[in-house]
């Protein structure tokens, strides 16, 4: 059977500060990103400073014991809180406050659920003041032990768009591995030289695993058969679209599904990204969409012509 072929984006989704403007506000300001796990995080006033698509955020264990995130900027002008420190043994926290976070410049002082406490030589702060001046929040929500932000929570609401929802069935497939129980021991980044879909698109498929990762193939002898573009997208379980398991006739008439992602990256502009983990999840095959289908399920407009 000869394999469906799929057409690359155009050129400008590669290379555009526009496109890359768009993707930052369509995609990455609304997904919810894999940022860490909560056992990083063990005491009251550990803390995380991360960087999500360019911006800065502020992960810290609360007096109630959850976790919460901010916008790492302060009310007044927009100092940089915390700082991240250099990392020592992998899953460590950035430092630890002493019951408080306090801007540096102006030591405007927040509890460390984000409210307003105290901002000197400003005469008696009012109860409103203290709710009008406290931090931006970020959404921050839990699952397997790993936390997730998102940076637009009010929007994410309004749609009912929480973590579970982008999730989807991710859940159920994994629920018998037991997640919670896992403890960070090394971390490894990697630079890549390359725009973010670049990273994306390769991992999605594997016809080169072959060639380029035969001890890979060795553990899962599927990602070579048929030059690995028929590999199903977890061990165990099939793609949509998956024509060895499915009638490639009705693959090819289902519905494009929507993706799915779990996501931690610092991206910039058509130049690379500091990845720590991806699993995207796109259609492959049967994809009869138009070459600027959404990704992630969010509309991209304005497009750009190379």
């Amino acid at each position: 059977m000869r394999a469906a072929l799929e057409a690359s984006l155009p050129r400008a989704y590669y290379v555009s500060d526009d496109i890359f403007r768009l993707e930052r506000e369509r995609i990455f300001h609304r997904e919810w990103f894999c940022a860490g796990r909560e056992a990083e995080l063990p005491k009251v006033g550990d803390y995380k400073v991360l960087d999500v698509a360019g911006e800065g955020v502020l992960v810290v264990r609360s007096r109630q014991g959850d976790l919460r995130a901010f916008y790492n900027v302060c009310r007044h002008r927009g100092s940089a809180l915390c700082v991240a420190a250099a990392r020592g043994s992998a899953g460590d926290p950035d430092g630890s406050l002493a019951g408080s976070i306090r801007c540096p410049y102006h030591s405007w002082t927040y509890s460390l659920d984000g409210r307003l406490i105290s901002a000197p030589h400003l005469g008696t702060l009012t109860e409103e003041d203290r709710d009008a001046f406290s931090l931006y929040p970020i959404g921050l929500e839990t699952w397997g032990g790993f936390f997730f932000v998102n940076l637009t929570p009010g929007e994410a609401a309004s749609r009912g768009y929480g973590l579970t929802a982008q999730l989807g069935p991710v859940v159920e497939r994994v629920k018998r591995y037991p997640l919670s129980d896992l403890r960070t021991v090394r971390r490894i980044s990697y630079d890549v030289k390359a725009n973010w879909k670049v990273l994306a698109e390769n991992y999605n498929e594997c016809y080169h695993c072959g060639s380029v990762h035969p001890e890979l193939c060795e553990v899962v002898p599927a990602f070579r058969e048929d030059g690995g573009i028929f590999a199903c997208s977890y061990a165990g379980e099939c793609s949509e679209v998956c024509p060895k398991h499915v009638d490639p006739a009705a693959a090819i008439n289902q519905p494009t599904p929507r993706s799915r992602s779990v996501v931690r990256l610092r991206a910039r502009p058509n130049s690379g990204i500091r990845a720590i983990g991806l699993k995207t999840i796109r259609p492959r095959l049967g994809d009869t969409s138009s070459p600027a289908a959404p990704f992630h399920g969010v509309e991209l407009s304005d497009p750009v012509t190379a």
